[in-house]
């Protein structure tokens, strides 16, 4: 496969070329360049993928590594899926605001205290159009796109640091773009104080093709999905759960660009060639043979009504093929394999990805439900209490909560749940009353921890009749 110095995936968000010397390959070929109309405009150098790490490292370039996943994620839907997969599920989350001391949810309609009156306000605005360009959904959508694809994600609340509920003074706030902040800090930056006024980080950086922009640290929230173990410049930004999965994603990469190339550079598939010949050798075709050999080909045979599908014709030849098939290759075979790897990063099983062969529903339904319990509803939560400290909910006595009981994928993992445990509860009553198993046994059946009494480690049989009593009055232990 070839990898093109102009015009190929290398290039993610860039306009330069990448230089020739930087793939430090030993290969090279020239090829034909040519215009929209097809003519030879000039030639270009291509370089074989023998180091497949020097084109990893092309693409995840520190200074360009970022830029390149939001190229990825835009462009590539094996990248896109995993986090749409779950960033839509997140969505279908339940947002509301509650008090501390009860749990009650707190609407500004029904509120009956001044104090519930005001946060229910000042939260129905966030929870509807945090800023003129969004509503809540899209917001918290950007929001987890950011953190799943670059490790980071930044929530502006455009205002003044004037009171540390910022709920209270903030009408607007915006997701920054992750792939162009940059964390100012001290270059002797003391880490690991014990001041709670003190915070290392002295502003967030914005560079922007529309401009750049200072924010204060205290009025954004920057939330990382893992962070990194590394004490250094990247030790105040996160880390993207792509940079582990670096050569399953540049797999993917290769694979769309050698599948363009075989698609709209396939030429011809392969040669008709001279097999006569005479004490010399082979002799070369006339150019009159040639013509009479297409024109035949054409006219009488094919697959078409009225046509031969076997050719004969009178002059000795062999057909040569020209390199491989998209089938020979098998890259679909590759990218559903770097597809699963990717995947897996973001805990979701291989059985969701959309393919040809289709798991059966029933599968499909239970990984659903374990993307829910194991990923979505944590991230949620996560968010949820986030949002909470950063607003200043908490100090006021009140929490973003989120519940998922209305989705009835968690709906239907909860009854086949409840059915299990009848099922269960059923079978020990039976073994219990013929004197097989204990109360512990019963409870460790169920999933539940044992009781230190002496009573539930005998069989009924070696109850006496006042202890039987007991437990059929459900007087145990009185």
């Amino acid at each position: 496969m070839l990898i093109q110095t102009k015009k190929h995936f290398l290039q993610f968000g860039k306009r330069k070329d990448v230089a020739p010397e930087q793939l430090q390959t030993k290969s090279a070929a020239t090829q034909l360049v040519r215009n929209e109309s097809g003519g030879v405009v000039g030639t270009t150098k291509t370089y074989a993928i023998k180091d497949f790490d020097n084109y990893v490292n092309l693409l995840f370039r520190e200074n360009q590594r970022l830029q390149n996943f939001v190229y990825m994620y835009e462009n590539i839907p094996e990248i896109q899926f995993p986090i749409n997969y779950i960033v839509s599920r997140i969505l279908n989350g339940n947002f509301t605001v509650k008090r501390w001391d009860d749990d009650t949810v707190v609407w500004s309609e029904t509120a009956t205290s001044p104090k519930d009156k005001i946060v229910g306000e000042r939260m129905k605005k966030f929870l509807t159009n945090p800023n003129p360009m969004q509503t809540f959904k899209e917001f918290v959508k950007q929001f987890f796109i950011y953190k799943l694809l670059i490790g980071d994600s930044f929530i502006y609340g455009a205002g003044l640091p004037i009171s540390k509920n910022i709920f209270e003074t903030c009408d607007n706030y915006w997701i920054l773009p992750a792939h162009n902040i940059e964390v100012k800090h001290p270059r002797k930056t003391q880490l690991f104080w014990a001041d709670p006024n003190y915070n290392v980080v002295e502003s967030y950086n914005l560079r922007s093709p529309y401009g750049n922009a200072t924010f204060d640290p205290r009025m954004v929230m920057h939330v990382k999905d893992f962070n990194s173990l590394d004490i250094g410049d990247q030790y105040f930004y996160g880390k993207s759960r792509l940079i582990a999965h670096k050569y399953p994603v540049a797999n993917l990469v290769a694979v769309y660009e050698a599948r363009n190339v075989i698609y709209t550079k396939r030429g011809a598939i392969g040669a008709v060639v001279n097999k006569k010949e005479d004490a010399d050798g082979f002799i070369t075709m006339t150019q009159n043979e040639k013509e009479d050999i297409r024109n035949e080909f054409h006219k009488n045979y094919g697959l078409e009504s009225g046509k031969d599908p076997i050719a004969i014709v009178d002059v000795p030849v062999e057909f040569v093929k020209f390199g491989m098939t998209i089938e020979e290759l098998q890259p679909f075979e590759e990218t559903l394999a770097s597809a699963s790897v990717i995947a897996g990063a973001y805990n979701i099983d291989s059985v969701l990805i959309p393919r040809k062969d289709h798991s059966t529903f029933s599968n499909l339904r239970e990984a659903e439900a374990k993307v829910y319990t194991s990923t979505v509803i944590p991230e949620a939560i996560d968010f949820c209490e986030n949002i909470s400290n950063f607003l200043g909910l908490n100090d006021y006595g009140y929490y973003l909560d989120v519940n998922f009981d209305h989705v009835e994928v968690l709906a239907e993992a909860r009854n086949k749940k409840e059915i299990a445990k009848r099922s269960i509860t059923e079978r020990c009553r039976i073994e219990f009353n013929n004197g097989i198993i204990t109360l512990n046994d019963w409870r460790a059946a169920l999933g539940k921890e044992s009781i230190d009494n002496s009573l539930f480690d005998k069989t009924i049989f070696e109850m006496t009749d006042q202890e039987i009593e007991q437990i059929r009055n459900k007087r145990i232990g009185s």
